[in-house]
């Protein structure tokens, strides 16, 4: 995995869940940022697999451990 390339994704979808959509009522683990990061990885470098690329994301520290 690229640090290039999921950075970038991750801050223009964090401006873009920022400017777009509420705050959630609830706390969830991750925010929207994350989830469609994770979205991109998966299809981008494990064929679409998200559980793997949450899993791999959370080892690796690119999101926090809890959130898998």
């Amino acid at each position: 995995m690229d640090d290039d390339f999921i950075i970038p994704v991750f801050v223009v979808f964090a401006e873009l869940s920022d400017t777009f959509l509420d705050r959630p009522k609830y706390c969830p683990k991750m925010d929207a940022a994350e989830i469609m990061t994770v979205a991109v990885v998966a299809a981008r470098y494990f064929n679409n697999n998200l559980e793997r690329a949450l899993l791999v994301m959370c080892q690796t520290g690119r999101i926090p451990p809890d959130a898998a």
